[in-house]
């Protein structure tokens, strides 16, 4: 009978027996990640709070805002909108970084809150 089959039990043995090379391993791609992350450019990453235009003292229980949240949300998501957004800093919208833009953005509803609290 031939032993050609890999038991558990027997890699069990060999990481017992060669522990010292998986753990400078373990460690080496650790360290590797680490560089990585503190060298590696960051990436498209931002979180912006728009306030909507408000008009004068709106009555008790109404949206005191100019237009409705959701419609500010479509908005932003226009192609004029987005090439303001990147010639602003600074992008060409033909560029890759451009399209990774548009493809990332995205409106969320949030709790309104006044200016004057915190």
């Amino acid at each position: 009978m031939e032993r050609d089959d890999i038991y558990l039990i027997d890699l069990w043995h060999i990481l017992v027996r060669e522990w010292r090379w998986f753990a400078a391993l373990l460690v080496i791609v650790l360290g590797g990640t680490f560089a990585f992350m503190q060298m590696a450019r960051p990436q498209w990453q931002a979180d912006a709070w728009i306030q909507i235009g408000q008009i004068g003292a709106a009555p008790t229980g109404q949206d005191p805002k100019a237009e409705p949240l959701q419609r500010v949300l479509e908005r932003l998501q226009l192609v004029p909108f987005q090439n303001e957004t990147l010639q602003s800093a600074g992008v060409a919208p033909d560029m890759p970084a451009a399209g990774l833009y548009r493809r990332s953005l995205k409106g969320e509803r949030c709790r309104m809150q006044a200016p004057w609290s915190s």
